[in-house]
């Protein structure tokens, strides 16, 4: 259709243009024009949760040198453990994985500017987040 306004439905219930604060899943929209004409889009899946309120290692983890720029530097205390740390953009999509470094060490170079989140996993399991700023000099 081409008739605006339109209006929006989504699979959870929502009837905004935009929806936030999402659990994981599949998500589908159905927008109407004016004409009565409908259609569906989708599925936008969540893969993990990327809202502020899963950021709860920011005073567990610090980030030394935040903006990073060569290389992501973090302190650690020893109990916590994790294997893998993914770096995905402010849309969640990943940017790079890494394994474990005894030195929690990670180059960054590759690595455009930007507004990063670094997520902490141990054997799969998802076990929070913090938010970087990558910045070259």
């Amino acid at each position: 259709g081409s008739g605006t306004p339109y209006t929006f439905l989504w699979s959870n219930g929502k009837e905004t243009k935009d929806i936030i604060n999402l659990s994981e899943g599949d998500y589908y929209v159905t927008i109407y024009d004016n004409m009565g004409c409908e259609e569906v889009y989708g599925p936008y899946t969540v893969n993990y949760i990327t809202g502020t309120q899963n950021f709860n290692l920011s005073h567990q983890i610090k980030i030394l040198g935040n903006p990073v720029s060569e290389a992501l530097q973090l302190q650690v205390p020893s109990s916590f453990i994790y294997d893998k740390i993914i770096l995905t953009d402010y849309l969640g999509r990943t940017v790079q994985s890494f394994n474990f470094s005894p030195i929690h060490h990670y180059p960054m170079q590759a690595v455009s500017n930007g507004v990063y989140f670094i997520q902490f996993y141990n054997n799969e399991s998802y076990l929070g987040a913090t938010k970087i700023i990558k910045l070259n000099p």
